[in-house]
């Protein structure tokens, strides 16, 4: 369930969600971003309305996108072939997310898995203002039960932004060796088989080097899914117009128009079949942005 409430405690929105279809049931955490709501949280690869890209299985961690009624109309999926989850979102002043949480895949959008896909991993990643990944991380040590436990808390830690730096507060698996991986302090205790620590980590941003595209996108289309009609936006700086064009799964173009720059275009999509389809926003012909849009 998520709740839209007022400064008085008072409550103005409630949706309820499934939590089997699309976003499972492992909490998450809420932030507004440019009158949306979005989520941070736990998605299920096999989603048939936001399926995971191809070859990810089992759990991903996710950003879902809320409407001002709380519906549920786009979600991004993260991860790879095994269970994969996502706890904590913030975001920095550049319109990027960060969002944290526990990893078990070594493969596609994980770098590495710490017990070779074989046990959990802390898991932190970034996505741009077009939730497009930037770099992702796993950190933790070589505990075969992973760093954390539900002794101490349901959720695995949380992040912090500031000053260009973030920071993780949590637990790690006290190991029998200093160090260990990422894991450089701790209380050795030989009588405890499962001893914990406090964990207090931070990540400099400055580090990381994140190329900047030619042409930053900023395009969006809603509702997704949709039914008669679609509103397609786009706030580009450097054209007045673009071609808007829909595809399907084989990659045959089924409409295909020219759009005003800074204007909410409607299109018409009554001709269009019930399915999965992408929308793509072309320039010179060339395409510089796309997203898997479902007609009903």
């Amino acid at each position: 369930m998520i709740i839209n409430i007022d400064t008085s405690g008072n409550i103005l929105k409630q949706n309820c969600i499934s939590a089997e279809d699309d976003l499972l049931d492992f909490g998450g955490t809420v932030i507004h971003y440019k009158n949306k709501t979005l989520v941070g949280s736990v998605g299920n690869a096999s989603s048939e309305l936001y399926p995971a890209p191809s070859g990810h299985l089992l759990r991903e961690g996710v950003i879902a996108l809320l409407d001002t009624n709380l519906i549920l109309n786009s979600m991004y999926q993260y991860g790879g072939s095994k269970n994969d989850i996502a706890y904590k979102i913030i975001n920095d002043s550049e319109d990027n997310f960060y969002l944290f949480g526990v990893s078990n895949s070594n493969d596609y959008d994980l770098p590495e898995n710490y017990n070779a896909g074989e046990e959990d991993d802390y898991w932190l990643f970034a996505i741009d203002s077009n939730f497009n990944l930037l770099w992702s991380k796993n950190f933790g040590g070589s505990n075969p039960n992973g760093e954390y436990t539900y002794k101490v808390t349901p959720s695995p830690g949380i992040i912090l932004y500031a000053n260009n730096f973030l920071y993780f507060f949590g637990q790690c698996q006290v190991p029998d060796v200093l160090p260990d991986y990422d894991i450089a302090c701790g209380h050795i205790n030989p009588d405890l088989d499962d001893d914990t620590d406090a964990w207090l980590v931070a990540f400099d941003l400055s580090t990381v080097r994140i190329d900047t595209p030619i042409i930053k996108n900023n395009f969006s289309v809603y509702p997704n899914p949709a039914e008669n009609t679609i509103y397609v936006l786009s706030n580009m700086l450097d054209f007045n117009a673009f071609t808007f064009a829909i595809y399907n799964t084989l990659g045959q173009i089924l409409l295909e128009t020219s759009l005003i720059n800074n204007e909410e275009n409607i299109i018409n999509i009554q001709t269009l079949p019930s399915g999965l389809y992408v929308a793509a926003f072309l320039k010179d012909g060339v395409i510089i942005q796309s997203e898997k849009i479902i007609l009903q």
